[in-house]
């Protein structure tokens, strides 16, 4: 005889998307605790990620013993602006708005992902409730057990900082915008080499660019807000870890990969900055330049690039009126290195070539000295030592003496 099969039918995700989303977590509660099939079937749905839009349901969830209980099944907390504005606080509650807050994040056990969310949030002063919650934020970010499994950490501007998070958990990804860059730190503990904690999994170029994209939609309005620059520091933790070369051997084509995953519209980047650790292999500014110039082509906006080893700041800066003693035409490409003097071996042979200076090996002293003034006169073309940090005429000259030896 056969044994009967009992077919329970399945709830679409959908469906319980929408009543997570809209419903209260005494609904939540109610519906889970019907039946051990409901149990079974929306229990991890209904609680897996949780928005928090505003005090009212941060307090009702805090209300709710039932509700803070299944917040052990969380994987993914959205935090609404208005839960950091006092203005939309309650008058009765607002003094306990650090401890509701810490209450929740405590309760999740396996929490991964932390993300404020972008809402009608009222910028209003209030330097005692910013100040009582940051540090309460900073408070329980020493404890190694309070959201000990975070692993994607993604702010907003103008908010308290949970940077201090960062030092001690396994996170991956910190997200934090400060107009008109946005900033993303790969496994920000292993910061200037550290040793960090045991992260083995690299993100790859594509995991980037979609965390970059999930960064800049919020789930209220779904609008899209285009960053004018990226900022990305890059680390890999195994290869830092072992001393081993980078895993990247094309920062061109893995910035291509990211930035098609991103979603980032072509003419709304004007500035793009990739920091690969461990540094990657050297790259000489001519292929830098020629490798930017391709990138150039399909992002017509940019004007700030930098990407390879050595990290050379590139500009395209036409713009600058200048009038020149020595070049009565212009002879230099669009994209120029940024003239440092702490790193002039990276960029002293392209400037010399696109100035036509040079050989340099058979100048006396007298002609090195003509040739750093024509080279100051040419840098000048799109450096503005007003404004910008470049080489001196002595240091460059103290350089190319030792150059020709």
């Amino acid at each position: 005889m056969q044994s009967q099969i009992t077919y329970r039918p399945k709830l679409p995700g959908d469906i319980l998307y929408l009543v997570a989303y809209f419903s209260s977590f005494e609904t939540r509660i109610n519906l889970v605790q019907c039946n051990k099939w409901l149990h079974e079937t929306c229990t991890s749905l209904l609680f897996k990620h949780i928005y928090l839009h505003s005090p009212i349901q941060l307090i009702k969830l805090c209300g709710s013993e039932g509700a803070i209980c299944m917040l052990k099944t969380t994987d993914s907390i959205y935090l609404g602006e208005r839960l950091f504005t006092p203005d939309s606080w309650p008058s009765e509650a607002i003094g306990d708005a650090p401890e509701l807050l810490i209450r929740v994040l405590r309760a999740t056990k396996s929490l991964t992902r932390l993300q404020i969310l972008s809402s009608d949030r009222i910028l209003e002063e209030d330097e005692l409730f910013y100040y009582n919650l940051q540090q309460k934020v900073d408070s329980v970010a020493s404890d190694p057990t309070f959201l000990s499994n975070l692993a994607i950490l993604i702010e907003l501007p103008n908010h308290i900082s949970w940077k201090a998070l960062c030092h001690n958990r396994p996170i991956i990804y910190y997200y934090y915008p400060n107009e008109p860059y946005m900033y993303a730190d790969i496994c920000p503990s292993y910061k200037g080499g550290g040793s960090g904690l045991n992260l083995k999994h690299n993100l790859s170029a594509q995991d980037v660019g979609i965390l970059i994209k999930e960064g800049q939609w919020t789930t209220l309005n779904m609008h899209f807000c285009s960053p004018s620059g990226i900022r990305i520091h890059m680390r890999f933790p195994e290869e830092i870890k072992h001393g081993s070369p980078s895993p990247v051997q094309d920062p061109w084509s893995w910035v291509k990969t990211m930035l098609l995953a991103s979603g980032i519209a072509s003419h709304h980047l004007f500035s793009l900055s990739v920091q690969f650790e461990p540094v990657l292999p050297y790259q000489s500014a001519a292929a830098q330049c020629a490798a930017l110039e391709e990138l150039y082509n399909e992002f017509p906006e940019l004007d700030e690039v930098a990407v390879s080893y050595p990290f050379l700041y590139w500009s395209r800066s036409v713009d600058h009126k200048y009038e020149s003693e020595f070049f009565s035409d212009d002879p230099l490409p669009d994209w120029t290195p940024q003239p440092y003097e702490h790193c002039m071996s990276d960029w002293m042979d392209w400037w010399l070539k696109a100035l036509d200076l040079g050989p340099l090996e058979a100048q006396s002293l007298g002609e090195l000295a003509q040739t750093t003034a024509e080279l100051i006169d040419g840098i000048r073309l799109r450096w503005d030592p007003e404004h910008y940090d470049i080489a001196s005429a002595e240091a460059i000259l103290e350089y190319l003496s030792n150059y020709r030896i």
